[in-house]
Order: structure tokens, then C-alpha cells, then sequence
């Protein structure tokens, strides 16, 4: 998986499909670094809980970087603002192995996953947007 993320990044950055991309999509509009974190990390969020949170991360950083050379935004904050909410799956089986294995003892249902975990995966992403607002601007 990691190899053919990275041939594909590589790919689609000699081609320069990344930036035609990214400007498709944001156009000549300015996007605020902030809201462009809260955008991918909101993505990451929601495809971590789908598919495996390395599998989000392989998507969505590429796909970033088309961001970092359209909008000139630091290629750091965009990989923070998508790595770190991906490894925050707690809702579904499927978004991390420890979820899976929990799930597989039959001792509980999707349903009552999703009843005690939900508001966890909220919290967590908005105590990490509060970090990127508040406390990203004095270390970097």
C-alpha cells in the first residue's frame, strides 16, 4: 500500500495533475491556512473511520501537497492537519486494527460502538482544531 502511494504521489507530482487538481478545486479563491487544515482534517477524519487510517493518509497527502504549491502554504501544517485526525478512529471496525479486534469478540454491536464513540471522534477533532488555532502559531 505504501509503495504504490508513494509511486503515485511521485506520479502525480512529475505530471503536475496535484496542482491542476488543487486549482480546480480552490480556483484563484485565498483559503486561510486554518480553514484548509479544518477541511483536510475534517477528510481525513471521516475517510479514517471508513477505510484505514493509513489508507486516508495516502490519499489525502498527495493530495495536499497540491495546496502547498498553489495556495503557498507549509507543507508541515498540511501533513499534521491530515496524519493526526486519521489516527483518531474510534467509530467503526474497519479504522484501526485495536477496533477490529474489539469488534471480533462479539461482545458488542456497530450500534453500540457508534452510541459511546461518536461524541469521543467529535471531541477529539475539535481539541485538535483548537490546537492547530491556538497553539500551531507559537512553535512554528
Amino acid at each position: 500500500m505504501y509503495g504504490g502511494a508513494i509511486a503515485l504521489g511521485k506520479a502525480l507530482a512529475e505530471t503536475q495533475a496535484i496542482e491542476w487538481l488543487a486549482e480546480q478545486i480552490l480556483g484563484t479563491s485565498v483559503i486561510s491556512p486554518f480553514l484548509m487544515i479544518l477541511t483536510l482534517s475534517a477528510l481525513a477524519k471521516v475517510l479514517t473511520e471508513l477505510i484505514s487510517n493509513a489508507a486516508a493518509v495516502v490519499i489525502l497527502v498527495p493530495f495536499s501537497f497540491g495546496f502547498v504549491a498553489t495556495h503557498a502554504v507549509s507543507p508541515e501544517l498540511l501533513v499534521l492537519g491530515v496524519t493526526i485526525p486519521a489516527g483518531l478512529a474510534f467509530c467503526l471496525p474497519v479504522g484501526t486494527p485495536p477496533n477490529a479486534i474489539a469488534y471480533s469478540s462479539g461482545y458488542f454491536t456497530i450500534r453500540s460502538i457508534l452510541k459511546s464513540t461518536l461524541l469521543l471522534s467529535v471531541i477529539s477533532w475539535a481539541v485538535f482544531l483548537l490546537f492547530v488555532r491556538f497553539y500551531w502559531p507559537l512553535i512554528m
